[in-house]
């Protein structure tokens, strides 16, 4: 049965990440490799086919930039993921005690699962009278008052190993706190997360302002429109009456002279015939 498109291009690319790695073991081999891409690059960038940003005509550069905005913001996404997880990882949860005795390490809980796993070290530890008990280091306190022992007693006290910072990580993360205790997060996380409701409340706020800026300019414009359409009307209108009233004048004066041209026509005497 031949392999699938996929299986091919699996195997192909296992290859070439085998033949680069083999590569780079290699410091000669390294070293020449270099040597051929850079005389590729100069070969193609003589060749006209490798452009630098500034040779690029306007509506090229604004793509190029937009591509690589996207690649940026995409790595600084990846980058601050990854710091917060760190934080989450490094942040030290400490359960609130239920328990009324001084000691927060004293639970019903996390003393049968110390005393189970207490019970799997002993058999590797060596006999009591050949022990030796370290002190403890000043900085690291296990109780915060002076409180009694561990009671009842168990296996535990056996164990002589000095409490470090890698064995707490270690209870830590195999004994989960609380589910009350988990929502504890911490403060950068709390801040990040306030300064984005922050950013979309403005954005949405911001929005709205936009939306009734555009609807008063709008209605400005109308108003503007209907003042200046009115002035027009009006000049127009007193205009088209004064144009009526020096018609009418007009015609009256008319009307006037024809009638005095025919009067003085009536008036003048009549020259008689002679037969």
């Amino acid at each position: 049965m031949s392999d699938s498109k996929e299986d091919r291009l699996a195997k192909k690319g296992l290859s070439e990440r085998r033949r680069k790695a083999r590569i780079k073991s290699d410091p000669e081999l390294y070293a020449v490799h270099k040597e051929k891409d850079r005389q590729r690059y100069y070969k193609r960038k003589n060749e006209g086919k490798i452009k630098s940003v500034s040779e690029l005509d306007p509506r090229q550069q604004g793509i190029f930039r937009e591509g690589s905005r996207i690649y940026s913001n995409k790595h600084n996404l990846k980058r601050r993921r990854k710091e917060m997880r760190c934080l989450e990882e490094d942040l030290v949860i400490v359960p609130e005690v239920t328990d009324k005795t001084d000691d927060p390490l004293v639970t019903s809980q996390s003393q049968t699962v110390l005393q189970t796993e207490a019970s799997s070290y002993v058999a590797l530890l060596p006999s009591s009278s050949s022990v030796v008990s370290f002190p403890l280091p000043q900085r690291i306190k296990a109780y915060r008052g002076s409180s009694a022992p561990l009671s009842p007693p168990s296996d535990v006290s056996k164990i002589s190993k000095l409490c470090t910072r890698s064995s707490v990580r270690v209870i830590e993360k195999e004994f989960p706190p609380t589910p009350k205790a988990n929502k504890k997060l911490n403060t950068k996380v709390i801040i990040c997360r306030l300064k984005y409701r922050m950013n979309k409340i403005y954005q949405l706020q911001k929005e709205k302002i936009d939306e009734l800026k555009t609807v008063n300019e709008r209605q400005r414009k109308q108003i503007y429109r209907l003042k200046y359409q009115s002035a027009k009307l009006r000049e127009y209108e007193y205009i088209s009456k004064n144009n009526t009233e020096d018609i009418k004048q007009s015609e009256s004066d008319t009307i006037k002279t024809i009638v005095c041209v025919l009067g003085r026509k009536s008036s003048l005497p009549r020259k008689r015939i002679k037969n």
